[in-house]
């Protein structure tokens, strides 16, 4: 059974819907942002590429890879870190000669094919007695994540946390020396005015 571990807030009370909207705009600021999760695009209303691993990774398993996307040699090609954050995930690459939509899901246990893991993470606004909200970021603990499909099979050698992930250039992770979405996004929190909250 899941357990709190730890618990982020800002102390700026609102109304609750302006709340929520800042509160998972940042987490995905974090996930897809300009200048974070992927690269500025050239063009407006154009993202640029993904700062993240798993498009490499899908790549590279997949075999497909448009010309004008070559390989990001800096960027590692084997690992899913966003995995730790929530499964399934559906990659979509909007490129014709690219992947075709792809989901990543959680490696089977021993009850069989599993089609979902929960986040360990709850963002919501949470009341307050004076009518307003803050935003609330709730960490729970829950039994590691070891493994991942993406129903195509992948190398034994797929990673989803490895202090290799922070070190390279511009790497979403950078704010988790153990190469961890979960650590480097509630980092990127503390960086946007969370506190933790302890007993």
């Amino acid at each position: 059974m899941a357990e709190s571990v730890s618990v982020r807030t800002v102390e700026q009370p609102a109304d609750a819907i302006p709340v929520w909207d800042w509160l998972i705009g940042r987490f995905r600021h974090f996930r897809q942002g300009e200048g974070l999760g992927r690269n500025p695009g050239s063009q407006p209303n154009r993202p640029g590429r993904s700062r993240w691993p798993e498009p490499e990774t899908i790549r590279r398993v997949t075999g497909r890879r448009i010309a004008r996307h070559a390989r990001l040699p800096r960027i590692p090609d084997d690992a899913f870190p966003r995995a730790e954050l929530g499964l399934p995930i559906v990659f979509h690459f909007k490129d014709k000669d690219d992947p075709p939509d792809t989901v990543l899901y959680p490696s089977a246990g021993p009850e069989g094919k599993r089609e979902r893991m929960a986040s360990p993470l709850i963002l919501k606004p949470l009341a307050l007695q004076s009518g307003k909200a803050v935003p609330l970021i709730l960490r729970l603990k829950t039994p590691a994540l070891t493994g991942v499909d993406l129903r195509r099979g992948l190398p034994p050698t797929t990673v989803i946390r490895d202090p290799r992930l922070s070190n390279y250039p511009n790497s979403p992770l950078a704010g988790s020396p153990n190469g961890s979405a979960l650590e480097a996004f509630l980092a990127y929190a503390k960086s946007q005015g969370f506190t933790e909250v302890t007993r």
